[in-house]
Parts: structure tokens; sequence; C-alpha cells
């Protein structure tokens, strides 16, 4: 399933997650989104899909997924290692060492469940921004500026009073 939005033309994609997990979706515009999401504007939960490649901004608050992130951990770790295999070992062990388990379980676990999610909403393309789990915007890499157009469609949808 593959889903399309444009930031400036505001055409954002609902996703929903079914009961039993599986994404169903449409493509709306900003005058179909619903009433009940203004409610959750004071808190937005922000999920970016991206690879080192992309340079990202403000992106305070958000939850930034690096998909690549395992390809860049094992290029990390290998960068330079001896071919002989006795040799690289230890320089191996070594790398793995200084940048400490921790650190290591945070950057796998992050490009893991950056996957997942990914899959799970359907994101075909990066930079994808996931809003409150129901809204995706490709393409921008300025996170404050598609929170903006996010919540302005949110605002214009509301009835008028």
């Amino acid at each position: 399933m593959k889903l399309n939005a444009r930031i400036m033309g505001l055409a954002l994609c609902a996703v929903t997650v079914g009961a039993i997990g599986q994404i169903t979706s449409t493509v709306t515009t900003s005058s179909q989104i619903r009433s009940t999401q203004v409610g959750q504007m004071a808190s937005v939960r922000i999920e970016v899909f991206t690879n080192s490649s992309i340079y990202l901004t403000n992106t305070a608050g958000a939850t930034v997924y690096l998909l690549d992130g395992l390809e860049q951990l094992e290029e990390e770790l290998s960068q330079g290692l001896p071919t002989n295999e006795a040799a690289a070992e230890p320089v191996a062990r070594e790398r793995l060492r200084k940048m400490g388990a921790a650190e290591l379980q945070r950057r796998a676990a992050n490009a893991s469940e950056g996957i997942a999610r990914a899959g799970q909403y359907g994101i075909d393309r990066v930079p994808a921004i996931v809003f409150n789990g129901q809204s995706i915007v490709y393409g921008v890499t300025d996170i404050a500026q598609a929170k903006s157009a996010y919540l302005n469609a949110v605002l214009r949808a509301q009835p008028s009073k």
C-alpha cells in the first residue's frame, strides 16, 4: 500500500491502524480532517522517518528514525578493518568497546523500530513525517514547518461558528 501527501497542497494521508494491526488509509484534503484532531494539537506526536544522507532541522520533540541506521552502524564498525580475520578481530572488538553496549543497542533499536513502524504506516520514501499516527507528510526536512502546516490544515478543517 502506498500513501502520498503534499505539504503545501496539504493533501494529507489519514492512516488508521486496525484492531489487528492492519493499516487502512484514505487520502484526504485539509477540509476533510476530522475535528477530533484539534484536541490533539497541544500534544502532537511526531515521528520522522529518514536516512543518514538527509539533513533535518527543528527536530526537537520528534522521534527520528534513521532507516539506514543498521547499514551505517555496520559501515562505521567495519571501516578500514584489516582483510586478515585474525588481525581484524581485535580492532573490531576495540571499536565495539569504545562505542559501548548501550549506544550500540540504542542505534540498532532505533533503526529496527523505524523500519517496522515505516512498514506499518506504508511509508515508501523519505523523509516522511507522521503526525499522531494518522497523517503523513513527505519531502519536508524542516519539522517545525511540517508541524505548522499540519496544525494549520487541522484548524482550517474546523467548521465555522
